[in-house]
Parts: C-alpha cells; sequence; structure tokens
C-alpha cells in the first residue's frame, strides 16, 4: 500500500462514497436452498449454502452453559415476534459434523413436513422421545404436496416441552449442525427472524437460525459467547458488505482510489470522473499493478474476494 500512495498525488485526494453505487448483495435467494450451520468439538464453525463454504469462525469453549428448559421452535420466536415467512421442506440437527457429502451421524431431531395436514410436525429421527411441534394457527399455514410447509402470515410452530434430549446430546458432544432446506418468501425479513430456533426470548438462546434481510446468520451460545449467541456467523452479503467499500477522489476528478476490503462490485456514476483516466487493480498482497475493464455501464468487479485497490489516474 506505502508503494501505490507514493506514486499518486495521495495528498489531493479527499475520502467521497458519493461517486460510486454499490449493488445490494444478497446470500438470500427466493429458491429452494440447503443451508447447514457446523460447529465442531474444537470451536470451528462453518456456514454452507447449497454445499459451498460462505463463511468461517470460531467459536471457543463448550456448551456447558445451554439451558434444557428452552424449546425449539420454527419460524418464528417463542415471544412471537421474529416472524419468518417462506417453505420449510426439511428441518434436522445433529450432535455432529457436516462432511463433505455426508454425516458422521444421523440426526437428533427431523421434520420432513410430509404429514400433509393437520396442526402437528412429527420428529421422524427415531432418536429417543420425538420432539413433535404443534402449529398455533393453521390458517397461517398450507401443506405442500410431496412434503414441505409453507408459512404464509405470522405464526409459532412449537415443541410443547422443551428440547431436552437435543440440548443434552449436543451438550455431550460439543459439536452441532443445523440444515434446513428453505424458500425464504422474501430478501427483507429482519430481526433476525428466526427460521429455527431453541431459546427462551429475543436475548436468550441455545442457537438460532435466522434470516437478516439479505443473509443468513447463525446465533450459537457456547462458554466463549453472550447469552444472546454474539458474535454470530452470517453469510456474505446485506448492507455490511458494501458498507467496508471506500472512496476517495481529487476535487478535479483527476484521481481516484476505490477501497474493497473483502472485495466487491462498485459503479462509477457517468460524469464525476475524466474520461480519460485510466482504471487499474492494485492488489496489496503482492504490489503489482494490472488494467481493469469495466463489465457494463462503468461497473467494476474485484478480481477476487480479497482485498483490492481500484486506481483511477493518468496512467504511465
Amino acid at each position: 500500500m506505502a508503494d501505490l500512495f507514493t506514486s499518486i498525488r495521495w495528498w489531493e485526494l479527499r475520502p467521497d462514497n458519493t461517486f460510486i453505487e454499490t449493488p445490494q448483495i444478497s446470500s438470500v435467494q427466493p429458491k429452494l436452498t440447503r443451508v447447514v450451520y457446523s460447529r465442531d468439538s474444537t470451536g470451528r464453525a462453518t456456514l454452507y449454502l447449497d454445499g459451498q463454504r460462505q463463511g468461517t469462525a470460531v467459536v471457543k469453549g463448550d456448551f456447558s452453559n445451554w439451558d434444557a428448559n428452552y424449546r425449539l421452535a420454527l419460524a418464528n420466536e417463542l415471544t412471537k415476534d421474529r416472524p419468518w415467512l417462506g417453505e420449510l421442506h426439511r428441518v434436522a440437527i445433529y450432535n455432529c459434523v457436516f462432511g463433505p457429502g455426508k454425516m458422521a451421524c444421523g440426526p437428533q431431531v427431523l421434520y420432513d413436513f410430509r404429514e400433509g395436514s393437520g396442526n402437528i410436525i412429527k420428529d421422524v429421527s427415531g432418536r429417543g422421545e420425538p420432539l413433535n411441534l404443534k402449529i398455533a394457527n393453521t390458517g397461517a399455514v398450507k401443506w405442500l404436496p410431496g412434503g414441505g410447509l409453507a408459512i404464509r402470515s405470522p405464526v409459532l410452530i412449537a415443541s410443547t416441552s422443551p428440547a431436552t434430549k437435543l440440548s443434552n446430546f449436543i451438550k455431550q458432544a460439543s459439536a452441532i449442525t443445523i440444515e434446513a432446506c428453505l424458500k425464504p418468501a422474501n430478501r427483507t425479513q429482519t430481526g433476525p427472524a428466526r427460521i429455527i430456533t431453541v431459546s427462551k426470548d429475543t436475548s436468550s438462546r441455545n442457537f438460532t437460525l435466522g434470516q437478516a434481510g439479505g443473509v443468513y446468520d447463525v446465533r450459537l451460545r457456547a462458554s466463549s459467547t453472550s447469552l444472546n449467541g454474539l458474535p454470530s456467523l452470517s453469510s456474505p452479503g446485506g448492507d455490511e458488505a458494501a458498507r467496508h467499500i471506500s472512496a476517495s477522489r481529487s476535487e478535479e476528478g483527476d484521481l481516484a482510489v476505490i477501497y474493497f476490503p473483502v472485495g466487491g462490485e462498485v459503479k462509477i456514476k457517468p460524469g464525476v470522473l475524466n474520461e480519460v483516466l485510466k482504471a487499474g487493480w492494485f492488489n496489496p498482497r503482492n504490489g503489482k499493478r494490472t488494467p481493469a475493464q469495466s463489465q457494463q455501464a462503468h461497473t467494476f468487479r474485484t478480481p477476487d474476494e480479497q482485498d483490492w485497490v481500484l486506481l483511477f489516474d493518468q496512467g504511465k
């Protein structure tokens, strides 16, 4: 980075994000998606979408502070104020970690939504006493042909008894995998909106898989986190992805620098920069500069998802 700024008139640059536009990046798509979150006994946590790794984190400690009295709920918080809308086709929770193409153990609870009618969703895992769920208002949902449940309006779907067997098995293994095959109704649900949760209220939980706008978010309580399971692990996107992109330019518009900490895309507003400027990528990891070509309509996307600098100057 020092080489870059010693080669340009950096003293003329002023912070200014108004000449760029950042697209809304979203991991949440209105299609059937398999969301998987795994945390192994060493604390390594990984979030996958349709088998592709989306993010990792380290959640240190164990689950000794889990509360076995919390109930399991789908599509809402137990306090009924974090509703999620969409389709659920499969929900499974394991006390082992996700492996390439398979699980190392069977699910501790499993819901395949094949009942077709009624207000009870059966736990078909075959593990211990079934942890069945009750739909508080069947008028808010629709059973789907071939298996699946569409949640059309806010509703609480929860176990009538604590998820004791689930909490105890996961505490013993100090490992968890949360799997959900789902189709969100939209990308605007926030809260995060609860998809799957074992919790008490909006600030006390063992774990939650939720949707926060354009991202999936997982909160997992451990001895190193808060009682709310924070910090959480989210898929890429949302407002945060664009917020960290920073730009500077000269008053005359003959020099501009845009910094991408984790990759991304921007569109340069027309008429702000001098049309004769040359665009180039600067790689902070090796100090190399390469030409940058706009994809369409003055839009530039980083070569990968690492940190990059997009420079507009007169060139050599």
